[in-house]
């Protein structure tokens, strides 16, 4: 019989500090959603999805190279740590 595990909402302790990261995480892939499916033009659904206050309706979107970084860096922080937990355990709190 297969046993469930309730999901605990808290996060790992090693990724608590990449939490805040989260917005813009999002936001940079809103970025990259726009750049390949709408040829980089801001549209409405971009508006709501991202919370991207810096850009207009129709406005072409722009990644400053150290948005790029930062994000390519927190990425890679955030899978190192889910790897790092997947093979030593997950330490809530």
């Amino acid at each position: 019989m297969l046993r469930t595990v309730p999901i605990v909402p808290t996060w790992p302790r090693a990724l608590l500090s990449l939490q805040s990261e989260v917005p813009f995480i999002q936001k940079m892939l809103q970025r990259r959603h726009i750049l390949i499916h709408n040829r980089g033009l801001v549209d409405a659904e971009y508006l709501a999805r991202s919370g991207d206050t810096q850009v207009a309706l129709d406005e072409r979107i722009r990644i400053p190279s150290n948005e790029a970084k930062h994000f390519v860096e927190t990425v890679r922080a955030m899978g190192a740590t889910l790897i790092d937990n997947l093979e030593y355990g997950f330490r809530v709190g």
